[in-house]
């Protein structure tokens, strides 16, 4: 679909910082959608198709147990909304504050890496992608205008995506608005209606064949 249209929909607010009087960056200024450069390469198995779908991401280590501990959470939304929703796995730079994420750590070195996420993988098998970001790109953009990150944000920290890279909410899985944002995300987003069409239309051609 054309940009136009997704400029024409109702998308979910964006998240205020509990920590900044529940404005946005400054006084006044309106927050704005961001886009999540989604890379090529890092993905584990395979980077899946994600053209006319909704990517939820949610950002781990696995030497942060909180980060992680919703797995099974997010297994069963790729199993029940798996037809419009890609669930993704975000391997980032994270700290542990207060269960939160604090200042980030990730192990570099890519053979002892590789080693924690296989030992990770046997011991919590997941039905999504895992993202390997070493940079933490994703995670920094998710909490743009969060200004209490120095403290660590709640875990577990989540980011939706609509179909044209855009991130349209971002904030603590936990919080009143997350469930409401992805509805709504997957309610309106244009390509999702745009694959929806064009899988209907190649169904009605096929039947009776």
């Amino acid at each position: 679909p054309e940009e136009s249209l997704y400029k024409l929909q109702s998308w979910p607010e964006l998240p205020k910082d509990p920590q900044n009087g529940f404005q946005a960056s400054s006084p006044g200024e309106k927050q704005e959608p961001q886009k999540a450069s989604i890379p090529d390469v890092g993905w584990l198995p395979e980077k899946p198709e994600l053209k006319g779908r909704v990517v939820l991401m949610y950002f781990w280590h696995p030497d942060i147990p909180a980060s992680y501990r919703d797995i099974a959470t997010f297994d069963l939304i790729q199993t029940q909304k798996g037809r419009d929703v890609v669930v993704v796995g975000v391997l980032s730079p994270l700290g542990d504050a207060n269960q939160g994420y604090g200042q980030p750590t990730i192990e570099l070195d890519p053979e002892k890496l590789q080693s924690k996420i296989k030992d990770f993988q046997r011991a919590r098998p997941q039905r999504h992608p895992i993202l390997v970001d070493l940079q933490g790109g994703l995670f920094t953009t998710s909490k743009t205008y969060y200004q209490s990150f120095q403290q660590g944000v709640p875990a577990p920290w989540v980011a939706i995506v609509s179909s044209d890279g855009m991130m349209r909410w971002w904030g603590w899985m936990r919080s009143s608005g997350y469930e409401a944002a992805l509805d709504r995300v997957l309610t309106v987003d244009p390509g999702v209606k745009a694959r929806r069409a064009a899988e209907q239309a190649y169904i009605r051609s096929h039947q009776g064949k």
